[in-house]
């Protein structure tokens, strides 16, 4: 399952310490290496830092332009994880600036099901050859001899940003999923091809359901009911709706149907799906007493 979304820390924050540690041991390394050359290069390599946080708001925003251009949503992007720094809105895309803006997450929505497997895994691929391109373009601009052998604290700087986007491209196109559930961008191209439909249409169904639970919270309790049940016979194999089914019911004093009915809609899963699965019917059992959690990311 994908890790969930939370205001106050991105669901990449397992990997935080990997991250301060990798990209502290690679700053140490560049001072070290040029500053036995020349203090003034040593002071450029004081850039890789900075150069990363720009070259990842880049990655970030090229997942994001992709999947507009794609034809699917872009709801929400962070830079970074940890507390939220600063947000606002572009187009219709809210833009959140975070504590450590050394990674990043967008969250995308299918409009539609054509050629999904592909266009994932072109939106996937759109950060990677964003910072890639970045290299290419400072590299063919300076040529590489200058690259390689800075003499200077300009070249030096170049030199810092080519170093700090090669690093983040093979980062990225490694192939490797934390314990959170969140994917690099390799991984996710890998994948892209044998994900189900179902997959997508989750994704598609989110922000649908999102407007029946808040239509429930409202009191509406028979209209959402209604409302979800004509979704599920559209998308009868996505959970959520089912979970969020089998919540109403509760709601109307009918816990023995939502349990019955969650459990049944559970055992026509294959093995896969239901142990994936099997969290919403730990969280239905204790429900509502338990506050209910934003939606999943669908992360790049």
């Amino acid at each position: 399952m994908d890790p969930e979304y939370d205001q106050d820390t991105t669901p990449k924050t397992d990997n935080t310490v990997f991250t301060w540690i990798f990209v502290s041991l690679i700053t140490c390394l560049v001072v070290a290496d040029l500053s036995m050359t020349n203090a003034e290069l040593g002071l450029a390599s004081l850039l890789f830092l900075p150069s990363w946080v720009g070259l990842t708001i880049i990655h970030e925003g090229a997942h994001a332009l992709a999947a507009q251009q794609l034809g699917w949503q872009v709801p929400t992007l962070d830079v970074g994880f940890g507390k939220i720094w600063r947000q606002f809105q572009v187009g219709r895309t809210e833009v959140s600036l975070r504590q450590y803006p050394l990674m990043g997450c967008v969250r995308i929505i299918p409009t539609h099901f054509r050629q999904p497997r592909l266009r994932n895994a072109l939106i996937y691929a759109a950060g990677p050859l964003s910072e890639g391109a970045v290299v290419v373009a400072l590299v063919s601009l300076f040529g590489i001899d200058r690259v390689l052998h800075p003499t200077n604290f300009m070249e030096a700087s170049i030199a810092v940003i080519c170093l700090a986007g090669a690093i983040g491209v093979v980062i990225n196109l490694f192939p490797y999923r934390s314990e959170s559930g969140v994917v690099t961008d390799g991984l996710g191209i890998l994948t892209s091809a044998s994900l189900p439909m179902r997959h997508f249409e989750a994704l598609y169904c989110e922000p649908i359901v999102q407007a029946q639970v808040d239509r429930r919270i409202a009191g509406k309790l028979e209209e959402t009911l209604d409302r979800l049940s004509q979704l599920a016979e559209r998308f009868p194999h996505v959970v959520l709706i089912h979970y969020e089914i089998a919540c109403t019911l509760v709601l109307l004093n009918r816990r023995s149907d939502a349990l019955f009915g969650f459990q049944a809609f559970l055992s026509s899963l294959n093995s896969d799906d239901r142990a994936a699965a099997a969290t919403y019917l730990i969280r239905l059992r204790v429900f509502p007493n338990l506050i209910e959690e934003p939606f999943s990311w669908h992360e790049h």
